[in-house]
């Protein structure tokens, strides 16, 4: 999952640890983070996310952990409290870093977390046989405001307008993702040098869902990995269409990412 070790460097970082819990953003390219962050003893909670991808990797870390705390991780599930939502599942248990310290760390969130943490008190991991621990976060939708102010931002910088991205009442949706690029894809130049790197594209998708153009809005460092990424959505992209607030099906801009990594 490369997506999580990149964040390993981010969490990582040597910092004071804060007194008291508080809220934290981090603007990191190309990338927003909001952190609940508590004293030296006390677990934290990382969310972080591409904008345009709303579908954030959500870390919990705890300093009691250690290397053999969790076997199986099938099982453990987190909740948003008051909210009784959809529970996050699917997580994995991996070092941060050289830190000696251990997460809990999911991929996808889903599309709509964010919205529903803002409504939330409080953040439970739970197992079968019962609670693993709790993370009070109290003000949760001042701090979303100010997650979603660096998600802004960068829209911005990418050249796409966040308020016509929020007004939309449906987000583009791609179809078959997973086939528009196939490890043949993956550029010999960069397999040969060894080579990996996140592409990160605007695209035109248009009412019927076609992908009319593809610009590069942070370079993964290779030129080849992003031509290749460009030309995967040219040629294979489809999405659901986006829909206006009034329901009509509409041409938009959308965050397409590709991260690329030689295994083995």
């Amino acid at each position: 999952m490369p997506i999580l070790a990149a964040l390993l460097a981010a969490l990582a970082a040597p910092a004071p640890m804060p007194s008291t819990p508080h809220w934290r953003v981090d603007w990191g390219e190309p990338r927003c983070m909001l952190i609940r962050e508590g004293g030296a003893s006390d677990p934290y909670l990382a969310i972080r996310y591409v904008p345009g991808e709303r579908r954030p990797e959500i870390w919990i870390i705890d300093p009691r952990w250690k290397a053999r705390s969790f076997g199986n991780t099938g099982a453990i599930r987190l909740l948003l409290r008051p909210d009784a939502g959809e529970p996050v599942g699917r997580f994995l248990f991996l070092p941060v870093g050289k830190t000696g310290r251990y997460a809990l760390a999911a991929e996808d969130g889903g599309e709509d977390f964010l919205d529903r943490f803002s409504r939330a008190n409080a953040v439970g991991l739970q197992r079968k046989d019962g609670e693993i621990l709790s993370i009070a976060t109290p003000g949760a939708a001042k701090a979303v405001a100010a997650v979603r102010a660096c998600e802004d931002n960068m829209l911005r910088a990418w050249g796409m307008d966040p308020v016509v991205y929020r007004s939309l009442r449906e987000r583009p949706k791609p179809i078959n993702v997973v086939q528009w690029l196939a490890p043949s894809d993956y550029p010999d130049s960069a397999v040969r040098e060894g080579v990996s790197g996140a592409s990160v594209t605007r695209l035109n998708v248009t009412a019927e869902g076609k992908v009319t153009s593809c610009a590069v809005v942070v370079p993964s460092g290779s030129p080849d990995l992003d031509k290749a990424t460009c030309s995967g959505a040219l040629r294979r992209g489809r999405y659901e269409p986006a829909v206006a607030a009034d329901g009509r099906k509409v041409a938009s801009l959308v965050i397409f990412v590709v991260r690329w990594q030689i295994f083995g």
